[in-house]
């Protein structure tokens, strides 16, 4: 899945920079129809630039989403345990009558 998930990273990223940087480059004008109509080009650029730098981008994708995980999942740890110490001496307090 991650592997994937990577793959259409690159994706998006090639077509972003396609669209947004090598298209208006060669005077070209961005529309659906010349989109469509240099598809096979795209997909022959695309290939090249992932043979380039497919693997490298891929893996620091990997990377990038592997930290941000361990990181979410460190912060969700902390909150529980915190949550839990909190709503247990909250729960010993309310027992106390005095």
């Amino acid at each position: 899945m991650k592997k994937l998930f990577g793959l259409l990273c690159v994706a998006a990223v090639i077509g972003a920079v396609y669209v947004g940087i090598i298209a208006p480059g060669q005077g070209k004008e961005v529309t659906i129809e010349t989109i469509e109509a240099e598809a096979e080009e795209f997909a022959d650029h695309a290939q090249d630039l992932y043979e380039e730098y497919g693997e490298e981008v891929v893996e620091q994708a990997n990377e990038a989403i592997n930290e941000a995980v361990e990181s979410a999942v460190e912060g969700a740890a902390d909150n529980f345990w915190e949550s839990l110490k909190q709503s247990v001496t909250d729960f010993f307090k309310d027992l106390n009558p005095f």
